[in-house]
């Protein structure tokens, strides 16, 4: 699927592990490290930056709800 500049992708998934957990990994660096193999740096701020997989993919964060809920915009 090919997404233009407007396009928006919606993802939802279902983990088994508790979700501040997840959360937990998502949001820590080293961890995100240790599971991706890749650098990354997280910001744990709303309007925080994020870079993954050695700066392929960049973003900022949204929204956060601690242990619930995560909401990036993607930029790269």
């Amino acid at each position: 699927m090919l997404l233009g500049v407007d396009d928006q992708l919606s993802m939802t998934d279902k983990f088994n592990c508790r979700a501040k957990d997840l959360h937990e990994i998502l949001m820590d660096e080293i961890r995100w490290k240790g599971f991706t193999q890749s650098n990354a740096k997280i910001s744990r701020d709303v309007i925080g930056l994020i870079s993954v997989f050695d700066g392929s993919v960049t973003g900022m964060n949204v929204e956060l709800e601690q242990g619930k809920l995560i909401v990036h915009n993607i930029m790269h």
